[in-house]
């Protein structure tokens, strides 16, 4: 196998300019990155709001529906029949939770507030002044 020495190589010294032209043309790319991603978020963020709306207008009628809000209104009325027969009650509190629903709801708010953070974090790159131009 041959041995290369590079010894007898000529020093070559970039140009001034080079250096910040580089760190220019990157901040570029992530701004550009960055941009890209701000839109995606913004229509995650829309689309998970709108399926949130959605969600709780389902998980109220299910609440209303399974009889949860009567059996919760309960407690408050007859506080004396909770108690002695508590172990049936949690049981029938347990059985009655619309749980569907209410994921739904809580999965769409949680994608809701992922979206915001990252719109923000993008929005500051955006923003950023470009100090190698």
């Amino acid at each position: 196998m041959a041995e290369y020495e590079f010894k007898n190589l000529k020093e070559i010294n970039p140009p001034e300019y080079l250096s910040g032209r580089i760190l220019a043309k990157i901040e570029l790319h992530k701004k550009r990155v960055a941009r890209v991603k701000f839109f995606v978020f913004q229509a995650a963020g829309l689309l998970s709001l709108a399926i949130a709306a959605v969600s709780f207008k389902f998980a109220l009628d299910d609440f209303y529906r399974s009889g949860f809000y009567n059996y919760i209104s309960l407690i408050f009325s007859d506080g004396g029949i909770v108690i002695t027969y508590w172990k049936d009650f949690i049981m029938l509190l347990a059985e009655s939770v619309p749980l569907l629903w209410f994921t739904a709801f809580l999965a769409a708010i949680f994608a809701l507030l992922e979206s915001i953070k990252n719109i923000i974090k993008n929005k500051k790159v955006i923003f950023l002044t470009n100090k190698f131009i």
